[in-house]
């Protein structure tokens, strides 16, 4: 199949905040966007379902910009303020988008925060997962950038593959798995 390159428009979640119909306070920004698939009109509804972002609610959305665009490489797309008090900004680094939301009166939740395995006893999201081809070298270059780990390339024989954790800027908890083993095979991924 050809490649086909794409233009997503970055509206995502603001359309569905409360009191925000359409209340966007500057321009739509457009990211490219890969795909490996050609478009037709029978990939319409489910069929046509790819992921997009990640959300993530912060204090201090500049901060948060700032330490995955030194840390992570990201680079922004978007930043805007909300006619409804929400600031929102988009950050991208090849296809992969992170959307971070300020809101008034917002609260933390200290168990979302734990160190595994204690992650695991509360419902809910626990982390999001980068694939990486050399996990050797990505913790060179994180340990380069003063990240402190919380597992430094530790191997899970069950899926034979090598992860390690940081927290971000706000303790949030980033998994970065090496691109090999019996998970990634059952992708099929080569």
């Amino acid at each position: 199949m050809k490649k086909l390159l794409t233009t997503m428009t970055i509206f995502s979640s603001l359309l569905l905040l409360p009191g925000n119909r359409g209340a966007v306070a500057e321009p739509t920004v457009k990211v490219p966007v890969s795909s490996s698939t050609e478009v037709s009109s029978s990939n319409k509804g489910l069929r046509s379902m790819g992921f997009f972002n990640i959300a993530i609610s912060t204090p201090d959305i500049n901060a948060s910009v700032d330490w995955y665009q030194r840390v992570l490489g990201f680079r922004k797309v978007s930043q805007s303020n909300l006619s409804n008090g929400v600031s929102i900004a988009m950050i991208e680094r090849n296809g992969m988008v992170i959307e971070f939301l300020k809101v008034p009166n917002q609260k933390p939740m200290p168990m979302l925060n734990q160190d595994p395995p204690k992650h695991l006893q509360f419902l809910g999201i626990k982390n999001f997962v980068l694939w990486v081809d050399d996990m050797d070298a990505t913790v060179r270059e994180l340990k380069s950038k003063n990240v402190s780990f919380v597992w430094e390339a530790r191997t899970l024989p069950e899926v034979g593959t090598r992860v390690s954790m940081i927290r971000d800027n706000n303790g949030n908890l980033v998994t970065f798995w090496e691109r090999r083993g019996s998970v990634w095979q059952s992708l099929n991924r080569p």
